[in-house]
């Protein structure tokens, strides 16, 4: 350390970084706080020091040392020349780079932009942080998956804990996203992750489909299926219940809005198997009341018929989807997701009455537009914790 004659007593030392932690803890300080480091850092400069530092060292106290260590974690990953040195590299600074991602200076988002980050909301730690979690995550789901071959024994694992792989992922496109100019230079960490995330997806499914081939039929026992839904989770109990048709929700962030929703509510997160083809309409019906019989089910060159004994029409169509729903409770108010939003639907007069909510927004929208999908994923969480509050609050009145 450069400037040893200006550092307290040792006696005292453990007491002044109480008291700079203390002082930028503070929502009335921290600001005097910030216009104090910043003063002493034009009179001492620190940066070319803390760029020398190792990534885990303590400090959070003056941003030249943040930015100087960013400086060489940058310049470390431009010098990476191969997917083995990208991999070792964000798995190895995965903790550090959490660490520093919630430190003072990242969270007040004061770091100063370089060619490659420019001051984004969450900052380069950040991005750092979920580009080393998507990585981490996926070498543990690969190592895992070396030792499981049958599809049944895939999807345990994908909904005990593969699919965070998913939503690091996804948080990272996220962070990049927010956090960079559209012509930020960013491709060197940015391709290195597509590279080891996209070689998991094609060994994960490779490996899916090779067990696939091994059955006689599709079914599995690992998970329930979606056609029970209806008759294993809504019963006419005299309670008025709630239910949302969210079409194309990933099981990851069934994972987020149920973090969301658990200090509201008791959560409960079950991964379903679907028929195939998983086809809206398809799918839609499997989950409806059916009550012991099954769907039938044709198709005619393109045309799907999909057909129940209590309704007349096909089941492809929306509104006839809505009928058999009809026929099975005692009553129901139909809304869309965004009608929810927007204004107060009627209350329920029964009491086994139910609220059916639609939501089509990532359907309509396709999962492979880039940031346009990553951005609508975090806004539809958000619109869906806010309407199960606001129709939990009908559904008990």
């Amino acid at each position: 350390f450069p400037l040893k004659n200006l550092l307290p007593d040792e006696s005292y030392f453990d007491r002044c970084v109480a008291f700079v932690r203390k002082w930028q803890d503070s929502s009335s300080a921290k600001a005097a706080y910030k216009m104090r480091i910043k003063s002493l850092e034009e009179q001492y400069n620190l940066t070319s020091w803390a760029s020398q530092l190792p990534l885990d060292v303590a400090t959070q106290a003056f941003l030249q040392v943040e930015v100087g260590l960013r400086n060489a974690v940058l310049r470390e990953l431009r010098e990476i020349k191969t997917l083995k040195g990208a991999e070792d590299f964000l798995i190895n600074g995965r903790e550090s780079f959490e660490r520093r991602a919630g430190g003072f200076w990242a969270k007040e988002g004061e770091i100063p932009p370089t060619p490659l980050f420019k001051r984004g909301e969450k900052g380069d730690w950040n991005i750092l942080y979920t580009a080393a979690e998507t990585v981490w995550r996926v070498k543990t789901a690969r190592g895992e998956l070396e030792s499981v071959s049958q599809p049944d024994e895939i999807l345990k694992c994908y909904a005990e804990s593969w699919w965070q792989a998913d939503r690091a992922y996804r948080q990272f496109k996220g962070s990049i996203y927010s956090a960079m100019n559209e012509k930020a230079d960013y491709g060197a960490l940015s391709s290195w992750v597509d590279k080891i995330y996209y070689a998991y997806l094609s060994q994960l499914n490779g490996c899916f489909c090779d067990g696939l081939e091994t059955m006689e039929k599709w079914g599995f026992s690992a998970l329930p299926f979606a056609g029970d839904f209806w008759e294993s989770h809504i019963k006419s109990d005299g309670k008025r219940r709630a239910i949302f048709f969210v079409d194309a929700l990933r099981y990851e962030l069934g994972h987020q809005l149920a973090e969301r929703l658990q200090n509201h509510f008791t959560m409960e997160l079950s991964a379903y198997y679907a028929n195939i083809p998983t086809i809206t309409s398809l799918g839609m019906s499997e989950l409806l009341p059916k009550g012991d019989e099954k769907l039938s089910v044709s198709i005619s060159g393109t045309k799907w018929n999909i057909r129940h004994s209590s309704v007349d029409g096909n089941l492809w169509e929306k509104s006839v989807r809505k009928e058999l729903i009809e026929k099975q409770c005692h009553e129901a108010h139909f809304l869309e997701l965004e009608e929810l939003l927007n204004q107060t639907p009627p209350k329920l007069k029964s009491k086994n009455g139910m609220y059916v909510v639609f939501s089509t927004e990532i359907d309509a929208t396709g999962e492979h537009v880039g940031q346009l999908a990553i951005g609508l994923f975090s806004n539809l969480v958000d619109d869906l914790t806010t309407a199960a509050l606001k129709i939990a609050q009908l559904v008990d009145e």
